[in-house]
């Protein structure tokens, strides 16, 4: 079994030496092939040249930079064409989803799930952003088929089979939990930590939010089926380094 992770960045270069270490010490107890594929959402700091100076040391990371800020779900989505392991994990660049919490998803995994999500038993998150956070859950009870109970989160484990057919999408907006569940009904949740943020600050504010539930509703409702020219998104890749 080989094991994929795929890690949006976006301004981390304080934290990524740190979560590259935590990673990969966790990874080689759980399996004998995995690889880490970071996607550089053209950020502003020195995230990826601090990622080059990984990827020399370490053939196992891959390292797209996109050209341009597309957003995390864009830039997931991106790295999925590029994975090669069985299972695949998502997990954040700001460590607030603690590495050593992976075997939990896996063994749940073990239990013939095809995505498993780790859900945090105590959010760290400002008010807003838990706020926000259950008005983005309530949206996606309403437009698409999420079993009942489950809640979604970015760190998570898929099937490979289950990213293959989220790739097919056609969607120009792309948010993953929708697609995921369309996919597949074989969905759970475990409780995970969560661990306070120690770098940098979050990307999202009220108005991003509100935004985004705004799209959600346009385009995976039946609003969505009424626009025309769906396509897929194209991504303009600044640099890309596969091992």
């Amino acid at each position: 079994m080989k094991i994929s992770v795929v890690i949006p960045v976006y301004n981390s270069g304080q934290s990524l030496s740190v979560l590259y270490q935590r990673l990969i010490k966790v990874l080689a107890e759980e399996a004998a092939d995995f690889e880490l594929v970071f996607i550089d959402d053209a950020s502003k700091d020195d995230s990826f040249e601090k990622l080059r100076r990984l990827q020399k040391e370490d053939r196992r990371v891959k390292l797209i930079r996109l050209a341009k800020n597309y957003g995390q779900q864009q830039a997931l989505f991106c790295g999925f064409q590029y994975i090669t392991g069985d299972l695949v994990i998502t997990i954040d660049d700001d460590l607030q989803h603690p590495p050593e919490e992976i075997p939990l998803l896996l063994r749940k995994m073990e239990q013939g799930y095809d995505v498993v999500f780790g859900i945090p038993i105590t959010r760290q998150h400002a008010y807003y952003r838990n706020l926000g956070s259950a008005g983005i859950a309530w949206v996606l009870g309403l437009i698409c088929r999420k079993p009942k109970g489950i809640r979604t989160s970015s760190f998570r484990v898929l099937r490979a089979r289950v990213v293959r057919e989220i790739c097919r999408t056609e969607r120009s907006f792309i948010y993953l939990a929708p697609l995921i569940f369309a996919a597949t009904q074989r969905v759970a949740n475990v409780n995970v930590r969560h661990e306070i943020r120690q770098f940098g600050h979050s990307g999202y504010d009220m108005f991003k939010l509100m935004k985004l539930a705004v799209k959600l509703i346009v385009y995976y409702s039946f609003i969505g089926k009424l626009i025309p020219c769906q396509h897929q998104p194209r991504f303009e890749i600044a640099e890309r380094i596969l091992g």
